[in-house]
Parts: structure tokens; sequence; C-alpha cells
């Protein structure tokens, strides 16, 4: 049977829990902005779907549907503007962690706030503060996306190069080991840092510096947010916290140790980085 061409064809891009609406909706909406449309360049863009398939416990479960040929369209732009542009590529990447900073800043204000004492318009304030930033945050939230997310575009473009330079080089390592080196970022991600501060809370523990029910609680007013994925929420309490400290100090896990390893194995990427960069000959521009 043929299709039929002017059907939309809708792709399926992940499956997301949300407890609010604030999420799929200011990405539907940033999607859609002429801001958006100026920085992939197109004329014309079709809003994200989603799709609520189940609904209970506070849940809502949704698809994530983008059209295809839109998406693709976007993406291939996208690529091509980082390959001749690089100041494209710093845009990006500066205004992406602007906005994201954006909201996290204004929603840990709004958990200092007493928001019982808010009148309605002035909640209704609050929630338009939050999700215009929210949309500006998924316009360049979705830049990022587009590169990789489902067809691996970007990761494709640079495994191809390093695959050949690899090669020509009659290179000791494998193309996936040098990516995998090259593309491990040596900033600190918020996933290393929650880490490295659970180690330094450990060695205050014991250092006879603090209890473990005072720094669990640390723990858990900086980081009960650890779980909480796209699989909906979940919000850590202290007694996890405990638990946790009680069980390293259990398999006598050493905090002092655990956070030379870290720095060690952050100057080792740096020094491997730049030995395979050199021995590979990257230029700027490739790297």
């Amino acid at each position: 049977m043929l299709k039929d061409k002017n059907k939309i064809q809708w792709k399926l891009l992940a499956v997301d829990y949300a407890t609010p609406l604030v999420h799929p909706t200011s990405y539907m909406l940033g999607v859609t902005t002429p801001k958006f449309k100026k920085i992939v360049q197109v004329e014309k863009t079709t809003p994200s779907l989603f799709e609520t398939i189940e609904e209970k416990a506070n849940k809502q479960k949704f698809n994530w549907c983008l059209v295809e040929k839109d998406y693709v369209e976007q993406a291939e732009n996208v690529i091509d503007k980082l390959d001749k542009d690089s100041k494209f590529f710093e845009r990006a990447n500066k205004e992406s962690r602007i906005a994201a900073k954006r909201v996290r800043d204004y929603v840990l204000w709004l958990f200092k706030q007493d928001l019982s004492q808010y009148s309605d318009k002035k909640l209704i304030d609050v929630y338009s503060k939050l999700f215009n930033l929210m949309v500006d945050a998924n316009i360049w939230g979705h830049v990022v996306n587009l590169v990789d997310f489902d067809h691996n575009m970007l990761t494709n473009k640079i495994m191809d190069f390093l695959e050949k330079r690899v090669k020509d080089t009659n290179y000791k390592l494998t193309t996936p080991e040098v990516f995998g080196i090259l593309t491990t970022p040596l900033e600190k991600s918020p996933v290393m840092e929650q880490e490295e501060d659970f180690y330094k809370l450990l060695l205050q523990i014991q250092k006879d510096e603090k209890s473990i029910d005072k720094a669990a609680e640390e723990r858990k007013q900086k980081y009960d947010w650890l779980e909480f994925h796209y699989s909906g929420p979940t919000i850590l309490e202290k007694e996890y916290f405990v638990e946790l400290f009680r069980s390293e100090i259990k398999q006598g896990v050493n905090g002092k140790e655990k956070l030379k390893e870290f720095e060690e194995k952050r100057k080792q990427l740096a020094l491997n980085q730049k030995r395979i960069s050199k021995e590979l000959k990257l230029s700027k521009k490739e790297l």
C-alpha cells in the first residue's frame, strides 16, 4: 500500500512523566517562536506533540513526538552552522547555560517564598514568569537536542572524522576509545559535583567534624532531587542519605582517598586529551 504523501509523519522521540504541564507546554511553544526559527534558519516549525497516554498516582505519562522531516531539517541546519561557524557553537553553549541558570535561580528563590500568602494575581505573575523562563530555556535546550537526539548526527559526523584520522595515523587506540576520551568534559558536571560533595561530607564524618545525622540533613537540603528523572517526581528523604553514609562507612570507604582519586582522574584525563590531540594532529577547528 502506498503511503499518503500529504500525511504528516510523527516520530516518537521520548516518553516523559511530568507532574505539571509547564515543561511540555513551554517546549511546544518554544519551538514555534520566531526566535527559534531564526536560530535554526527555517521559515516554519510544527509544534511538538505531547500525547497523554496514562495518568495515575499524580503522574502524567507523555509520548513526545515531532514531525520527522521538520526535525531532521532543523538538525541538519544546526549541524551545518556548527561546522561553518565556531561562534555559533560558543553562542549556543553560552545561551543554553544562561537560560537554564535563570530557571534554576528563579525556582530556588520560589522555594524560599511562602506562596500561601500570595494573592491569585501574584501567583499568576509568578507562574507566568516561570513559564516564560522555561520557554526560553527550551528554545536553547532544543537547539542542543537537535544535533544528536535520536539520529546521532553530530556523533556520527565526529566518529567518521576520527575513524579516518585513526586509520591514517595507524593509531594505537580504537576510534571509540579516542572518542570517549576526547568527549569527556574536564569541567565538573552537576553529577560529578554532587558526588564530590558526598565524599567531602563523608570525610567530615570520619574526622568527627559532623554527625551522620547532620551531614544527611545537609545532603537532603541540597540534593533531594537526585532521583527526580523523566520517570516522574521522587524526592529523597534524610533517611536515604543516612543509609548511604552508613553503607560507605561499613564498606570501609575513605572519603579522603575518594576525593584524591577524583582529582587524579581529572588530571589524567586532561593529559590524555592533550596527548591524543597532539598525536592525531588535531587542528583548533577539529578540536
